[in-house]
């Protein structure tokens, strides 16, 4: 019965980490729609507010700048204390950044996150032929350089992209939409790696900072 448990606890947790992470976008009409899909959750990130919602975030907005007002100092003062730990700690390390750059596993995350369903549909339109061919050719190098940043940073799966000149449009209309995905597994793989490699330094400072307390003791004693 207990490796039952055990195993129905496993694979439930590697349910979760193995199940990826999507986000889903789309702009069609003016409109945008975004929400990120987890297993069987869904969540929508960007919808329509109701006169309700404005009211709740007026109401939120009126606690938390009486929040602000009231714990300024008290926040600056801590602020200031955490800023020196930190850099007491990491010592000479200035940039966490270069932590995570020195980690294999954070640069691998990058090709962990995978851009797919990319579907680009653009009619470039405007007032005469003239404005309508140099607008197609700045959209058409603009796309191609972004699809190419995003294929050299992370997974980019057979974009679909069509861009065309309308001569009729008097403006240019685009319907865009991509789905981007990534497995937590990864993500948590990545983040114990860069903690592992923080607290590393932070040791190795504490070591450098005992040795030198121990050399400058016998100086004091001579001295006296």
């Amino acid at each position: 019965m207990g490796l039952v448990i055990t195993g129905s606890i496993a694979l439930f947790f590697a349910v979760l980490l193995f199940s990826p992470v999507c986000l889903r976008f789309a702009y069609r009409g003016g409109k945008i729609n975004a929400s990120v899909h987890y297993v069987f959750f869904k969540i929508s990130l960007l919808r329509e507010k109701t006169e309700a919602d404005r009211k709740k975030e007026a109401k939120r907005r009126k606690r938390q700048e009486a929040r602000i007002s009231k714990k300024a100092a008290k926040k600056k003062d801590e602020d200031e204390t955490k800023q020196k730990k930190i850099s007491g700690n990491l010592g000479s390390v200035k940039n966490i950044w270069e932590i995570v750059k020195a980690c294999k596993k954070v640069d691998a995350l990058r090709r962990r996150l995978i851009f797919y369903k990319i579907d680009v549909a653009i009619a470039v339109g405007g007032d005469d032929a003239m404005k309508t061919a140099t607008s197609y050719g700045m959209v058409c190098a603009l796309s191609a350089n972004i699809i190419s940043l995003l294929s050299a940073l992370f997974t980019v799966k057979k974009p679909n992209v069509r861009i065309r000149p309308d001569f009729m449009l008097d403006k240019t209309a685009a319907d865009i939409s991509f789905r981007m995905r990534i497995t937590p597994f990864y993500v948590f793989a990545a983040g114990f790696r860069v903690i592992y490699e923080i607290v590393k330094i932070i040791l190795k400072n504490k070591n450098k900072r005992k040795k030198g307390g121990k050399q400058n003791e016998p100086t004091t004693a001579s001295g006296q």
